[in-house]
């Protein structure tokens, strides 16, 4: 005796089969690999979809007799297309089961749909439905290549670098997006590729039909452009995605308003960066492409020599500057005179730099973020004429006592604007101190010192 399953048959021409006998204690078999094109479906009957409807919105609890002439209704306007009864079902199954509820949804499906435009308008029904923190991460599947199956933790990352994602109290952003994307699933607006062998999601994907809506809305929002073959002369959107290796140059400044380029780029050039304030990076990029106007910098997993901090420390408009589990040759960093003259705050995450700096490095440094950093902080860095804040979190005894240290010794030469936050003591899990003379006894004696 044995069984077969088919999974997928509905989304992919190439359908996955998992052959099992219950004689072999793995019970897995082998992994057949069935090809197979399904040409001339037929389209479902009203009755189908009224079914299938039932199914996905209330399982196997009936439904409630005052919704079903209405759902009815609704099931006819899906025009024998599963996906589309698969969508509208989601959208009833994520708000309260009522009539008028169920009035709305089917005027608008009635006024949304004909023969003509069915699945279309039907899929921007649902978009339309959704919460407002989920649209643009449904629109950013656009970004991707047609029938592309995307990691979830690339995914995810991103969605956080965009700013998609809400700031949650004791909760890490990766966690809350990765919410937001089991929320798209739920909805039938994402589909899962393969999972994790804890059951999580590996990879997902959205249907051909549903990506195509997602250029639709965010062209026409100006949330996205997606460049398949040369750049524009001007561009209004937010975001480039660019799907292809051989964009042809274009040499006049473009891109006033993007925020965000994505994509396949063998070789980034300073047009393309022009006008660009702004850049979160979590590839291999050549350094020397910068924008010479770069405000803001944040670099993630990436492996940098001397030469490419050389040239980031020569941006003369950068403030802003986060370094997040990234290595720097030799593990040391030690900036030239005259470099990051503007910089006003400092990040460093997951990172064990030794950090060759002084007061002449950062001449108008603000604030000093380590987040899981491992080795000290050098004391001239306290002597920074406009330095108020060094935030210490989770980061070894070492950059706490340095940190301590530090303030001591601003204390002491009569700098009461300095604060030091950290966060991680055995003791004291968030401590803020003022260096002003009446504290720091208190403090020292609170931490056993």
């Amino acid at each position: 005796m044995c069984g077969l399953i088919c999974t997928d048959i509905f989304q992919r021409t190439k359908v996955e089969a998992e052959y099992y006998s219950p004689l072999d204690s793995k019970k897995l078999v082998s992994r057949l690999q069935i090809k197979a094109l399904f040409r001339n479906l037929r389209f479902l009957t009203d009755d189908e979809c009224w079914k299938l409807l039932q199914m996905k919105v209330f399982h196997d609890v009936p439904c409630p007799l005052e919704l079903v002439d209405i759902g009815m209704n609704i099931a006819r306007n899906c025009h024998g297309l599963p996906l589309a009864v698969v969508v509208i079902a989601a959208v009833l199954a994520n708000m309260k089961k009522n009539k008028t509820n169920w009035e709305e949804v089917a005027e608008s499906s009635s006024t949304h749909i004909s023969k003509d435009n069915s699945c279309m308008k039907i899929l921007e029904l649902s978009y339309n439905y959704l919460p407002m923190h989920l649209k643009p991460c449904f629109l950013y599947f656009g970004a991707f290549a047609e029938a592309t199956e995307i990691p979830v933790q690339k995914l995810t990352s991103l969605w956080v670098a965009e700013g998609f994602v809400e700031r949650v109290k004791h909760k890490n952003s990766n966690l809350v997006s990765y919410g937001y994307l089991t929320d798209l699933i739920s909805r039938g607006l994402v589909l899962v590729g393969k999972r994790r062998s804890d059951g999580g999601v590996k990879t997902c994907y959205v249907h051909d039909l549903l990506r195509e809506m997602c250029l639709t809305i965010a062209e026409k929002d100006n949330f996205m452009k997606v460049i398949q073959d040369q750049l524009p002369i001007y561009v209004p959107h937010h975001r480039l995605s660019i799907l292809s290796s051989s964009i042809t140059p274009f040499s006049r400044p473009f891109g006033l308003h993007v925020r965000s380029l994505l994509g396949y780029l063998p070789e980034p050039s300073r047009f393309i960066f022009s006008n660009m304030e702004l850049v979160k990076t979590q590839m291999q990029i050549c350094i020397c492409c910068l924008p010479l106007n770069l405000r803001k910098l944040t670099l993630t997993k990436l492996k940098l020599n001397s030469n490419e901090m050389k040239m980031i420390g020569e941006l003369q408009k950068l403030e802003v500057l986060k370094l997040e589990s990234a290595s720097i040759e030799d593990n040391e960093w030690n900036p030239n005179e005259g470099e990051f003259q503007q910089l006003r705050f400092l990040k460093l995450r997951n990172m064990g730099v030794v950090l060759k700096v002084s007061s002449d490095h950062f001449p108008r440094l603000e604030q000093l973020v380590l987040t899981r950093f491992r080795t000290a902080i050098p004391s001239s860095l306290g002597d920074i004429p406009t330095l108020v804040k060094i935030e210490v979190k989770w980061c070894t005894n070492e950059v706490e006592e340095s940190a301590l240290k530090i303030l001591e010794e601003q204390q002491d030469n009569g700098n009461e604007l300095l604060k030091v936050k950290i966060v991680g003591l055995n003791k004291l899990r968030t401590l803020m101190v003022k260096a002003a003379s009446v504290l720091l006894p208190i403090f020292m004696n609170l931490i056993g010192f």
